[in-house]
Protein backbone atom coordinates (compact mmCIF):
# COMPACT_ATOMS: atom_id res chain seq x y z
CA UNK A 1 0.00 0.00 0.00
CA UNK A 2 0.99 3.67 -0.66
CA UNK A 3 0.09 5.45 2.33
CA UNK A 4 0.27 9.45 3.06
CA UNK A 5 1.27 10.54 6.18
CA UNK A 6 1.31 14.39 7.64
CA UNK A 7 3.09 14.84 11.04
CA UNK A 8 5.24 11.61 10.24
CA UNK A 9 8.22 13.32 12.20
CA UNK A 10 6.82 13.84 15.46
CA UNK A 11 6.38 10.89 17.80
CA UNK A 12 3.74 9.15 17.01
CA UNK A 13 4.35 9.40 12.94
CA UNK A 14 7.86 8.11 13.56
CA UNK A 15 6.75 5.40 15.06
CA UNK A 16 3.98 4.29 12.93
CA UNK A 17 6.14 5.15 9.83
CA UNK A 18 8.46 2.67 11.34
CA UNK A 19 5.93 0.20 11.80
CA UNK A 20 4.04 0.34 8.25
CA UNK A 21 7.65 0.28 6.66
CA UNK A 22 8.43 -2.94 8.20
CA UNK A 23 4.76 -4.28 6.65
CA UNK A 24 5.91 -3.16 3.07
CA UNK A 25 3.79 -0.21 2.74
CA UNK A 26 5.94 2.73 0.79
CA UNK A 27 5.01 6.39 2.52
CA UNK A 28 4.90 9.75 1.50
CA UNK A 29 5.45 12.30 4.32
CA UNK A 30 4.26 15.42 3.87
CA UNK A 31 6.14 18.21 6.36
CA UNK A 32 6.85 21.58 6.81
CA UNK A 33 10.68 20.61 6.25
CA UNK A 34 11.23 17.28 3.56
CA UNK A 35 15.27 18.08 3.94
CA UNK A 36 15.05 17.43 7.64
CA UNK A 37 12.34 14.57 7.53
CA UNK A 38 14.30 12.88 5.02
CA UNK A 39 17.78 12.92 7.13
CA UNK A 40 15.81 12.98 10.84
CA UNK A 41 13.31 10.32 10.29
CA UNK A 42 14.05 6.58 10.94
CA UNK A 43 12.23 4.74 7.69
CA UNK A 44 12.73 5.59 4.03
CA UNK A 45 10.00 7.58 2.34
CA UNK A 46 9.18 9.93 -0.33
CA UNK A 47 9.13 13.74 1.74
CA UNK A 48 7.22 16.32 0.34
CA UNK A 49 6.40 19.55 1.27
CA UNK A 50 3.13 21.25 2.44
CA UNK A 51 3.51 24.15 0.04
CA UNK A 52 4.21 21.50 -2.88
CA UNK A 53 1.23 19.35 -1.96
CA UNK A 54 -1.40 21.21 -4.23
CA UNK A 55 0.98 20.78 -7.13
CA UNK A 56 1.43 17.12 -6.60
CA UNK A 57 -2.19 16.38 -5.52
CA UNK A 58 -3.76 15.78 -8.75
CA UNK A 59 -0.94 12.50 -9.30
CA UNK A 60 -0.31 11.48 -6.00
CA UNK A 61 -3.79 11.21 -4.49
CA UNK A 62 -5.16 8.95 -7.48
CA UNK A 63 -1.94 7.03 -6.51
CA UNK A 64 -2.74 6.78 -2.38
CA UNK A 65 -4.02 3.79 -0.71
CA UNK A 66 -4.39 5.91 2.53
CA UNK A 67 -4.03 8.86 4.14
CA UNK A 68 -2.84 9.74 7.98
CA UNK A 69 -3.12 12.51 9.30
CA UNK A 70 -0.98 13.40 12.46
CA UNK A 71 0.03 17.11 11.60
CA UNK A 72 -0.12 19.79 14.16
CA UNK A 73 2.16 21.93 15.55
CA UNK A 74 4.24 20.11 18.82
CA UNK A 75 1.25 20.63 21.79
CA UNK A 76 4.35 20.34 24.36
CA UNK A 77 6.96 22.48 22.20
CA UNK A 78 6.67 25.91 23.95
CA UNK A 79 4.12 27.72 26.39
CA UNK A 80 1.09 28.62 24.82
CA UNK A 81 1.16 32.28 24.11
CA UNK A 82 -1.67 33.72 22.01
CA UNK A 83 0.20 33.81 18.88
CA UNK A 84 1.22 29.90 19.39
CA UNK A 85 -2.12 28.94 20.10
CA UNK A 86 -3.38 30.58 16.94
CA UNK A 87 -0.16 28.42 15.38
CA UNK A 88 -1.30 25.35 17.18
CA UNK A 89 -4.92 25.53 15.68
CA UNK A 90 -3.91 27.02 11.88
CA UNK A 91 -1.15 23.75 12.09
CA UNK A 92 -4.49 21.25 12.46
CA UNK A 93 -7.12 22.98 10.99
CA UNK A 94 -5.48 24.15 7.70
CA UNK A 95 -3.80 20.88 7.09
CA UNK A 96 -6.77 18.79 7.83
CA UNK A 97 -8.53 20.68 5.19
CA UNK A 98 -6.17 20.54 2.86
CA UNK A 99 -5.92 16.76 2.98
CA UNK A 100 -9.50 16.47 2.90
CA UNK A 101 -10.26 18.28 -0.07
CA UNK A 102 -7.64 16.90 -2.04
CA UNK A 103 -9.04 13.16 -1.06
CA UNK A 104 -12.44 14.12 -2.07
CA UNK A 105 -11.09 15.58 -4.93
CA UNK A 106 -8.83 13.37 -6.21
CA UNK A 107 -8.48 10.38 -3.76
CA UNK A 108 -11.07 7.97 -5.90
CA UNK A 109 -8.69 4.86 -4.81
CA UNK A 110 -8.33 5.45 -0.92
CA UNK A 111 -9.00 2.71 1.14
CA UNK A 112 -9.04 4.67 4.61
CA UNK A 113 -8.63 8.13 5.80
CA UNK A 114 -7.58 8.21 9.23
CA UNK A 115 -7.22 11.89 11.11
CA UNK A 116 -6.58 11.62 15.00
CA UNK A 117 -7.58 14.85 17.58
CA UNK A 118 -6.43 13.81 21.37
CA UNK A 119 -7.38 12.62 24.80
CA UNK A 120 -7.56 16.53 25.51
CA UNK A 121 -10.85 16.79 23.68
CA UNK A 122 -12.15 15.72 27.85
CA UNK A 123 -10.16 18.57 29.26
CA UNK A 124 -9.79 17.84 32.74
CA UNK A 125 -12.32 15.96 33.96
CA UNK A 126 -10.57 14.59 37.69
CA UNK A 127 -10.64 11.51 38.40
CA UNK A 128 -13.59 10.76 36.14
CA UNK A 129 -13.67 7.87 33.96
CA UNK A 130 -14.36 9.00 30.28
CA UNK A 131 -15.50 7.60 27.12
CA UNK A 132 -17.01 8.29 23.79
CA UNK A 133 -20.31 9.62 25.29
CA UNK A 134 -18.46 12.22 27.65
CA UNK A 135 -18.78 15.43 27.10
CA UNK A 136 -16.30 18.08 25.88
CA UNK A 137 -14.13 20.14 28.15
CA UNK A 138 -14.25 23.74 27.96
CA UNK A 139 -10.46 24.43 28.43
CA UNK A 140 -8.14 25.45 25.17
CA UNK A 141 -6.55 22.30 23.89
CA UNK A 142 -10.35 20.19 24.56
CA UNK A 143 -11.56 23.15 22.31
CA UNK A 144 -8.97 22.95 19.81
CA UNK A 145 -9.30 18.57 19.87
CA UNK A 146 -13.26 19.60 18.53
CA UNK A 147 -13.11 22.44 16.11
CA UNK A 148 -10.17 19.69 14.78
CA UNK A 149 -12.50 16.78 14.93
Amino acid sequence: MKILISGGTGLVGTELGKCLVAKGHQLVVVSRNPEQSLLSTPFPHQALDWSDLDAHAEVLFPSLDAVINLAGAGIADRAWSPSYKKILVNSRLDSTHQLVEHSRKYGKNLKAFISTSAVGFYGDQGEQWLNEDSPQGTDFLAQLCGQWE
